[in-house]
């Protein structure tokens, strides 16, 4: 009995270190605030933004809660000037676009729907 509870205990350590590298090697995204400069309301006037960014490393995260066609997706490093675009399609759902080697600094993330709704959201990568 006593050596079932040793491996018992031994297992369930290892399952907790495990998780706690696979923790590490998966760092949470980070939400980027979307600012719409025209978009959709209901009747009280309130905005309904139908998507969400995020941003991991050195990559930025579309969810989309309606399909706005597809999304031109812009993305300035305004710390040392580079810039980023690409078109996402909103029918998938989600969308991802890279920015690789943009570095540490200050971003605008600037998208525009197919309906030509406009939304900016700004972040920082340390």
């Amino acid at each position: 009995m006593k050596t079932k509870v040793f491996f018992f205990s031994l297992l369930m350590g290892l399952v907790m270190v495990g998780n706690a590298f696979a923790e590490d090697e998966n760092p949470i995204k980070k939400p980027i605030v979307l600012t719409p400069e025209k978009g959709y309301g209901d009747e009280r006037g309130v905005v309904i933004i139908p998507l969400e960014a995020y941003y991991q490393g050195e990559t930025i995260f579309l969810d989309f809660t309606h399909n706005v066609g597809d999304v031109e997706v812009s993305v300035r490093n305004t710390t040392i000037g580079n810039n980023w675009s690409g078109t996402v399609d909103s029918a998938d759902g989600m969308g991802e676009i890279s920015i690789a080697s943009g570095g540490a600094g200050s971003y605008t993330l600037t998208l525009v729907t197919a309906y030509g709704d406009r939304y900016h959201g700004t972040f920082t990568i340390d």
